[in-house]
């Protein structure tokens, strides 16, 4: 294979948009598990119910994390870390989704034990990652785990508070559809204060306090992979406005239970042992600070591929991949990382498109129905719902279970009457008069 396999073509990501009947669910090609990454995914599912596609994206991600931010990838003025967000979306509630984290934090916990225990080797910062279970509720308890010392100045001459000096954070969120209604609510940093951290510029909002203190946190080298269903997801998208560039930073893949095991069997210790091992190698390794490079071959396939990741993809699914080809590089530091190596390589490309490829087909089933705002699709089908009648704006939040601020509202439909596909009428009823929507 001389080069990446070439990404679904516009009739494939048609087919992949059909409602989810199990019929057409994304397939991760065998080249996404390749190398070590692999060996961990086949073994944490042996004997467990744990989807590959969910233990193999944790894993890419909490190990990016792990490593720090001593290598980096540079492409033109922007520097790259092998920093990932994931959403884990499970088309029901057993889709154990949940089984993917044990196994990935058993393994970096060993590696991180078989690095301390050598002497001359190279730690990040010398302390195991943290790893936090949410909830990922604000902006600013986000912030404040990593935050840098305090500014103010005891009479020692000490800083009030020390901050904390290791600025990597993986957390790993169970409730995911909640974290995404508080990104969305009128007045969060969380949503700001995320898109900074994927970008690993220094992040800097207001805490509530007695003083209102400002707390900043430098170098954030910060890890997500959040859970959530389906039907959630869905929820959720008619009540938030996450295309504001939040959901194109996260990789987004569709996970289920792929076999019934009516007693699941953990990792055994020596495996578990054995593959900490070959993790600390990487980890010893990626302490190195570097520039990664990338080969002839790599560069060659990049030239072809590059095309098919910056093209246009209309509606939701447009917004929530924009950020293709950024993706495809860090997936191709991250499987690199693993290698141990300093440059990427083709086949670290072809894993990194292997494993984009998947969540692109995700995103497609996912999105791919839905307008840019989903938000929009849903009151402009309320309103044909209604008929001739057509909706006050008060039925509308009433329909809408009244989870969307009234400006926000107020926006959706002045867009949709943009649009001319909707248009208000006042009608005078004894007291006062009232605008109905009614669609064109």
């Amino acid at each position: 294979m001389s080069s990446v396999r070439p990404l679904p073509s516009p009739e494939d990501l048609e087919r992949l948009a059909e409602p989810a009947d199990g019929t057409e669910w994304p397939n991760m090609d065998d080249m996404a598990y390749r190398g070590l990454a692999g060996d961990i995914a086949r073994a944490a599912t042996k004997h467990s119910e744990a989807d590959p596609v969910a233990v193999l994206l944790t894993l890419l991600a909490v190990v990016g994390i792990a490593a720090g931010r001593a290598k980096y990838l540079r492409v033109g003025d922007s520097v790259h870390h092998a920093r990932l967000f994931v959403a884990l979306v499970g088309d029901t509630s057993r889709a154990r989704k949940g089984t993917s984290r044990e196994p990935v934090v058993r393994i970096v916990r060993a590696a991180h034990k078989a690095v301390t225990e050598r002497s001359t080797a190279p730690y990040p910062l010398g302390l195991p990652l943290n790893i936090s279970d949410g909830p990922l509720s604000s902006g600013e308890g986000l912030v404040w785990a990593i935050r840098d010392p305090s500014e103010t100045i005891n009479k020692e001459g000490e800083s009030v508070d020390p901050g904390v000096h290791d600025k990597r954070l993986m957390v790993i969120e169970g409730e995911f559809g909640g974290a995404l209604r508080a990104a969305g609510r009128e007045g969060s940093s969380l949503s700001a204060i995320l898109r900074s951290a994927w970008d690993g510029v220094r992040l800097r909002p207001l805490v509530s306090g007695r003083s209102r203190a400002i707390v900043s946190a430098t170098d954030p080298h910060v890890g997500i992979v959040g859970h959530v269903t389906a039907t959630e997801l869905e929820r959720v998208l008619s009540e938030c406005d996450i295309f504001n560039g939040l959901a194109n930073r996260f990789l987004w893949a569709c996970v289920r239970r792929p076999k019934t095991v009516p007693f699941p069997q953990p990792m055994p210790e020596d495996v578990v042992a054995s593959l900490g091992m070959r993790l600390a190698d990487v980890l010893t390794h990626a302490a190195v600070a570097g520039e990664v490079g990338m080969s002839d071959a790599a560069i060659d396939a990049w030239t072809t591929v590059y095309p098919e990741l910056t093209r246009d993809l209309p509606g939701a699914l447009g917004g929530v991949t924009a950020r293709a080809e950024a993706q495809a590089l860090r997936l191709a530091q991250s499987y690199a990382l693993l290698d141990r190596a300093d440059e990427i390589d083709l086949p670290h490309l072809q894993s990194a498109i292997a494993a984009w490829e998947y969540c692109l087909a995700s995103a497609t089933r996912l999105f791919g129905g839905i307008a840019e705002d989903p938000l929009a699709n849903r009151v402009l089908e309320l309103i044909r719902k209604s008929g001739p009648d057509g909706m006050a704006r008060t039925s509308i939040r009433d329909a809408l279970g009244r989870h969307v601020p009234a400006k926000r509202l107020d926006g959706v439909l002045d867009e949709l009457a943009a649009k001319r596909v909707i248009r208000s009428e006042t009608i005078g009823t004894p007291g006062r008069s009232k605008t109905v929507w009614r669609a064109t």
